[in-house]
């Protein structure tokens, strides 16, 4: 198994994976590139090895199932144009509980739990 570590870059709006189990190249190559984000500013990963990013400036979480780069889930304001209550003004943190079967995401405001 891999072990891999996520940075997200706020000025270039993208998240790189870097795998640790290969430890003369993990700080030098991504094996994954995560693009088109708006100030990716928190990651979350789950029990399934999906990653899970906060796309700050979008208002809206993004996940991605274990190995890809592109979001298979959109929670919050899919399009940047739509608003509803379950869309976020801001993110402030998202966490998972321990059988990772809800979802808690902060928006400064309120927590919600998505199922």
């Amino acid at each position: 198994n891999d072990t891999l570590l996520y940075a997200s870059s706020l000025i270039t709006n993208h998240i790189s994976a870097f795998n640790l189990s290969n430890p003369s190249t993990f700080l030098s190559t991504s094996i994954r590139n995560y693009t088109d984000l708006n100030y990716p500013r928190k990651t979350f990963v789950d029990c399934q090895g999906g990653l899970w990013v906060a796309d700050t400036f979008s208002n809206r979480m993004l996940h991605y199932a274990a190995g890809s780069t592109s979001p298979d889930i959109v929670l919050g304001r899919p399009d940047a144009r739509s608003f509803s209550d379950d869309s976020f003004s801001g993110l402030a943190g998202v966490t998972m509980d321990k059988a990772c079967s809800v979802l808690y995401v902060s928006d400064g405001f309120r927590v919600l739990r998505f199922r």
